[in-house]
This record gives structure tokens, C-alpha cells and sequence, in this order.
């Protein structure tokens, strides 16, 4: 009994979901990590001709998808908002911030993420404030993503979840070391 318990909690078959930007980057790795879960997606996009070619795809291996072109950005404020207003309905809504991440976003940008320019930016101090000292790679954002699906996950709601290698804690870390260091500075004076 305790194992089919488990079983359900870590299952997505039958759910639904929607996912943003789900044609690119980290947006296609959510769609494809969920639909791997037997999740039902759907997804929007700002390129029509991308949206429909990764719908052909995504439909011809078997995995079942809709989609709409929509330009609307998802903030912590709307993630809030629509958490407390369909929390009733069994619905809940969370979001994912990523932190920095290998994605087709970079190599759209002209920015080429080899391994010699990470190297580079690491060298330069560019990581100096993610402790993982790394950029995350689009399906550990999908997994985070996945595991807020998941009915294990039923109790939260109404969250932005940083997933950035620890950027966040390290820059309030830092924070705080700033302040004790200026108050004991003035102190001494």
C-alpha cells in the first residue's frame, strides 16, 4: 500500500501542464522532460513557424501537445496572484528562476558557450558569485520544473523557485558580510 502510495506522488500521468517559451532553451526541456511523464503540455511561443515545428515533433513521438503564440512575460506578481486565486480549484501555480544557463538563447545572441569561453568567464571572475562555479544545463531547470508537477510536490504553491547554482543565497551571503564589515568598520572609528 505504502509503495502504490509512493507511486502516485511521484507520477504525472494524466496531469496537464503549461508551459511558457516551451519552443527554446529551457522552455523546450520542460516540455520534453513533462511529456516523457505522460504529462499533456501546452506551450506558447513568440515564433509561430518555431511553434509549429516543435509541435510536429513533438506529436510524431508520440508525446500529446498543443500550442499558442503568445507574447506575455511571467513574473513573481502574476505567480502569486493566480496561486491564491486558483489554490481553491486544486490548482497550483509556481515558477522557476533560472540562474545562468547553457541555452539556445546564448547561441541565438551570438555568445558561444565552449567549454574555453566558460573557462574564460570563470577566470574573469564571472562565477564568482555562483558557488557551483558552473552554468546549469536546461534539463536540470526541466527537473526542478518536474518535480513542482509532481503530487509529492501538492503542498506548494505560489513559489519562485531559484534554480542558479546558488547565485541567489551566495549574493545575500554576501550581502550580509557587507553589512557586519561597514558596521564593525564604523565601529572601530
Amino acid at each position: 500500500m505504502a509503495a502504490a502510495s509512493r507511486a502516485r506522488r511521484w507520477s504525472l500521468a494524466g496531469k496537464t501542464a503549461l508551459v511558457t517559451g516551451g519552443t527554446k532553451g529551457i522552455g523546450r526541456a520542460v516540455v520534453e522532460e513533462l511529456a516523457g511523464f505522460g504529462v499533456r503540455v501546452h506551450t506558447c511561443s513568440r515564433d509561430d513557424a518555431g511553434l509549429q515545428e516543435c509541435l510536429r515533433q513533438w506529436n510524431s513521438g508520440g508525446a500529446a501537445g498543443e500550442g499558442v503564440v503568445l507574447a506575455a512575460p511571467v513574473t513573481a506578481s502574476l505567480t502569486r496572484s493566480l496561486a491564491a486565486e486558483w489554490a481553491r480549484d486544486g490548482i497550483r501555480v509556481n515558477a522557476v528562476a533560472p540562474g545562468g544557463t547553457r541555452s539556445d538563447i546564448c547561441s541565438s545572441s551570438g555568445l558561444t558557450l565552449d567549454e574555453e569561453t566558460v573557462r574564460r568567464l570563470a577566470d574573469a571572475g564571472g562565477m564568482d558569485r555562483v558557488p557551483m562555479r558552473r552554468l546549469g544545463e536546461p534539463e536540470e531547470i526541466a527537473a526542478a520544473v518536474a518535480f513542482l508537477c509532481m503530487p509529492a510536490a501538492s503542498y506548494i504553491t505560489g513559489q519562485v523557485i531559484c534554480v542558479d547554482g546558488g547565485r541567489t543565497i551566495a549574493q545575500n551571503h554576501e550581502s550580509y558580510l557587507d553589512i557586519l564589515a561597514s558596521s564593525s568598520a564604523s565601529s572601530r572609528k
